[in-house]
């Protein structure tokens, strides 16, 4: 894999299903400090990108489900692998949920949910089946048409933006700051799926650059999706509003014969969210395949079970919109905090208290 694929791969993590999944609870929470929340909430990706650079770098060639065993000693790593993969398989159907609430929703409202889920995790487990160079020219594909459709909303609505809908300026806090930074904080640090595949490659230890880049370029865009929600449509609308992006993109009119571009847009979000079910699709089934030692065809099994797993958990980890974001809201932003962040740096530090700082690991036979 290369830096390009890694870039784009945590960019697509990050920022997929949040362009449709975050910004009404987060201007819900912050109002017109919501992108002050974000900032804030950059702080803990970049600790947690710092952390798994440095972890990659003192154990090359191995993955954030091998440091535990490697660090703590094979049964207490093992545990701390398995709550690895357990997160991902957790984080991969909460998005499959979200992605399919968006297209029933938004997009397809008389299609079953089942219809979308099943086509998701059948592509899914395809991708995953056919390796990580695979799904890192996905990523090279839908990145940076997601860009575009990100900065070509601004574009297209700059002459219905009301600049004034900014107002009033830094109304929180600090500790309101703090508290409403968690939810976005959990969220970019997504970008834990680097500890997976920084080992897979071509130079992991010129992995920092693509890694924070992908991040800080995600955080960006959240920013200045907040930004469009908020002065097209107002902090009030945008809270009302399941999809607030998505009734933005909605008033966009140029001319007679310009207009409707929600579909499209909706088409170029999905694939990015997409891509984020497929990447942690497949750091899960890594994680279970060197956990329990299944080389050769048996991890395509690993990836059809686990697809399975995504699927049903999915369907049935929500009740609806409500329930969706009372769970956002008050279990995954310690729950993912915990296990992106704290986890990793325990990790660090008893390497750290263990070997000495400038150590640095061989290469390990294999992934």
């Amino acid at each position: 894999m290369s830096g390009r694929q890694l870039f784009f791969l945590v960019f697509c993590t990050v920022l997929g299903s949040a362009l449709y999944g975050l910004p009404n609870g987060l201007i819900y929470q912050g109002r017109q400090d919501a992108w002050l929340d974000v900032s804030a909430g950059l702080g803990f990706a970049v600790i947690i990108a710092l952390v798994l650079y440095i972890l990659g770098s003192r154990y090359p060639n191995r993955t954030l489900f091998q440091y535990g065993e490697t660090i703590l000693g094979k049964y207490l790593g093992k545990v701390i692998g398995l709550i690895f993969a357990i997160f991902f398989l957790m984080v991969a159907a909460v998005l499959l949920r979200i992605e399919v609430d968006f297209l029933v929703v938004a997009l397809m409202p008389e299609t079953p949910p089942l219809v979308f889920a099943l086509a998701f995790m059948a592509v899914s487990t395809y991708a995953v089946t056919s390796g990580v160079e695979v799904i890192g020219r996905l990523g090279e594909l839908i990145g940076p048409l997601l860009i575009l459709a990100v900065v070509g909303i601004l574009f297209f609505t700059f002459n219905i933006i009301h600049l004034e809908n900014l107002l009033p300026f830094f109304q929180e806090n600090p500790a309101e700051v703090i508290g409403h930074s968690l939810l976005p904080g959990g969220w970019l640090g997504f970008v834990i799926i680097a500890g997976v595949l920084m080992a897979f490659q071509n130079e992991p230890r010129q992995a920092l650059k693509p890694i924070l880049g992908g991040t800080l370029t995600a955080a960006l865009l959240i920013i200045l999706v907040l930004f469009q929600c908020i002065t097209i449509l107002g902090v009030n609308v945008s809270i009302q509003q399941i999809y607030p992006l998505f009734r933005a993109v909605r008033m966009i009119e140029i001319g007679d014969f310009f207009e409707r571009l929600d579909s499209m847009a909706g088409i170029v979000w999905t694939a990015g969210g997409f891509l984020a079910i497929v990447a942690f699709h497949e750091c899960a089934a890594i994680g279970a395949a060197q956990l329990f030692k299944i080389k050769g065809n048996g991890g395509k099994w690993v990836a059809l079970v686990e697809g399975l797993a995504i699927l049903l958990l999915g369907l049935f980890i929500f009740h609806g919109s409500a329930d969706r974001w009372q769970f956002l809201r008050s279990v995954f932003p310690l729950l993912a905090l915990a296990v992106e962040m704290l986890i990793p740096m325990l990790l660090l530090t008893i390497s750290v208290c263990r070997h000495g700082w400038g150590f640095l690991g061989q290469r390990s036979g294999g992934k």
